[in-house]
């Protein structure tokens, strides 16, 4: 159980950071003297919903990693670090940079006309707003939900004081606890629930989304967890966090990856990581490196040391490790090949 809550205990530092209370391609665009500089509000048009909508309001692997980013269409709604992490959206070019409200924002998540979001100015409870910044409501009395992914009607998230899956409807009613024991990482996918249990040593298991059939899938201790087309990526952390993958139903097990890992986000067919996030049980972050899902064409992307990874269209947002210095979790974003490196705020 103790080595279990190292990796844990890692994740949840960084994120909490974020809340102030092979080969190589790409270069680095911003001087270290820009780097803690504000980026410049420049609104002249309001966010508005696309012809098709997100029907899910983030990825597993970007909520997981504090969900500090989200797109739908061409907008990007994010949790702005040079103003306290408060709620703000940009599009897709660099334009249109407005502040939505002064909550101080986690776990964001888009879907059509409302942003869905931890509120760490009231305790983590989850708010809405609409995506042009009004109609801002509350939608739990329950403090301290992390991990908030909002998918088909239901909104699933950890409890704070508990750890543990719950779940409510997009309203706020209807709250359900659905399984006991601690959990992290969790990914909602074709009707179950996969995550790491922290109740059992950190392993693998899968529930259904009503609370049933909650069962074991593998004895390793599962971190930074996708399910994507019907397998589960994930680092071992009894591997020294090396990459696995397996079927949904804990057979196929295979390694694709002597890389020390973390922050794992696979997206299609390529697998987004920072290599070396780990070195004597402490998160040093590290460069961030793709392959493919099969374990071939790795290479590195950049040689920022990167304590996150999420990938948004056809950009990776990340946020830089310089030590203990303020700057350390202000978000940035390049290309996928590492090109184009930009300030985000």
């Amino acid at each position: 159980m103790k080595t279990r809550l190292i990796p844990l205990l890692m994740l949840v530092a960084v994120i909490a950071a974020t809340l102030p209370a092979c080969g190589k391609t790409g270069t680095s665009s911003v001087s270290s003297a820009s780097m803690s500089e504000s980026v410049p509000t420049t609104a002249a048009e309001k966010p508005t919903a696309p012809a098709t909508p997100n029907t899910y309001g983030n990825t597993a692997a970007n909520i997981a990693y504090g969900g500090f980013a989200a797109i739908q269409g061409d907008w990007i709604y994010y949790s702005n670090s040079n103003d306290g992490n408060k709620l703000y959206a940009v599009k897709t070019d660099g334009s249109n940079r407005q502040k939505l409200n002064d909550d101080r924002t986690a776990y964001i998540n888009v879907v059509g006309d409302l942003i869905y979001y931890s509120n760490h100015f009231d305790g983590g409870r989850i708010y809405t707003v609409k995506i042009d910044g009004t109609d801002r409501q509350k939608l739990s009395a329950y403090n301290g939900s992390n991990n908030v992914m909002v998918t088909g009607d239901r909104i699933y998230y950890l409890d704070g004081t508990l750890n543990t899956i719950c779940t409510l409807k997009m309203d706020g009613g209807d709250r359900r606890q659905l399984c006991n024991g601690t959990a992290s990482y969790i990914n909602v996918a074709d009707g179950r629930i996969y995550y790491s249990n922290g109740s059992d040593g950190g392993k693998l298991y899968a529930v259904n989304i009503d609370g049933t059939d909650n069962k074991k899938l593998s004895d390793d201790q599962a971190t930074y967890i996708n399910v994507i087309g019907g397998r589960i990526y994930y680092c071992n952390y009894d591997d020294r966090s090396r990459i696995y993958v397996m079927n949904t139903d804990g057979t196929g097990k295979q390694k694709l990856s002597d890389d020390e890992a973390g922050y794992l986000n696979v997206v299609g067919d390529r697998m987004y990581y920072c290599n070396g996030s780990f070195r004597n049980g402490v998160a040093l972050g590290g460069p961030i490196c793709v392959m493919n899902t099969d374990g071939a064409g790795r290479q590195q992307v950049g040689d920022d040391q990167a304590v996150s990874v999420s990938v948004l269209g056809d950009q990776i947002y990340y946020r830089k490790n310089f030590g203990m210095d303020s700057r350390s979790m202000i978000l940035y974003s390049m290309n996928l090949d590492g090109t184009d490196q930009q300030l985000v705020g």
